[in-house]
């Protein structure tokens, strides 16, 4: 955090995370001085145990590498383990990888140390860095979201190594939540609004252009996690988005701290 006090204070922040994931953003965001208001844009259900991805835990002996590229993988494929009473240390003798900081510590909070990870804190570089360190004898096991992007996919695909992609989670818009937020918008109850993904910038426009035009930058600032949120607000024609150098929700807080501060010099 920036010295001296917090130059968020008295402002008003959404955490848009999803419900179960909302609690440590909180506290990073009232950390800053800021009052966190929770409205989760998306929820997330687990896949079925008749799916593609509960057989692929059964096998998952087959697997010599495991990728992650969000929490919530992480999350689903333990659970998933233990409920088929499957211990967790069986991921230990395969390698590892995962897309960022984030996912790293929660890898590593379960006793599980990441082999892999980029030195940039996306899809495209850990898909680079898989290439060049993973061979065709190699089997990959890449739970992922509904919603999920497929540059790990093809990226593995064309350079000969063995995937297997099964969703393990469903990303899901909360349109309640995210009618919520529109009226503190309107209302100018909030302040700042970060986006941590595509699919929460999805939720809260889910009318496209129409809601665009009635939130202009003066009115709430707008912040993405990184480039590819950041592509989805582009994408829909809004200017003047907060966005990290690093793709963290601390980094991302530290530059919403730093703009406020250079918008009252």
């Amino acid at each position: 955090m920036t010295g001296g006090l917090p130059s968020l204070k008295g402002l008003k922040i959404a955490n848009t995370r999803a419900a179960h994931q909302a609690a440590p953003f909180t506290r990073q965001i009232e950390a800053f001085g800021a009052t966190a208001l929770e409205v989760p844009l998306i929820s997330v259900q687990p896949a079925g145990r008749s799916s593609a991805f509960f057989q692929s835990l059964k096998d998952i002996d087959r697997y010599t590498a495991v990728v992650f590229t969000s929490a919530n993988a992480i999350i689903h494929t333990l659970t998933g383990l233990s409920s088929l009473k499957l211990d967790k240390e069986i991921l230990r003798g395969k390698t590892i990888a995962c897309v960022g900081e984030k996912t790293k510590m929660l890898l590593e909070d379960n006793g599980i140390t990441p082999h892999l990870v980029p030195e940039v804190f996306d899809g495209e570089h850990l898909a680079e860095v898989l290439v060049e360190l993973l061979g065709k004898n190699d089997i990959v096991l890449f739970p992922k979201s509904n919603l999920a992007r497929n540059v790990i996919e093809t990226s593995l695909k064309e350079a000969g190594i063995e995937l297997d992609a099964p969703v393990a989670y469903i990303t899901e818009p909360n349109e309640k939540e995210a009618e919520r937020l529109r009226e503190l918008a309107r209302d100018q109850k909030v302040d700042v609004i970060p986006f941590l993904s595509p699919s929460a910038v999805k939720a809260f426009f889910s009318s496209g252009p129409k809601e665009v035009a009635d939130y202009p930058p003066e009115t709430v600032k707008l912040a993405a996690i990184g480039p590819v949120t950041l592509s989805a607000l582009e994408s829909l024609g809004i200017k003047n988005v907060i966005v990290p150098e690093e793709y963290t929700t601390e980094a991302l807080l530290q530059e919403i701290d730093q703009t406020i501060r250079r918008n009252e010099r």
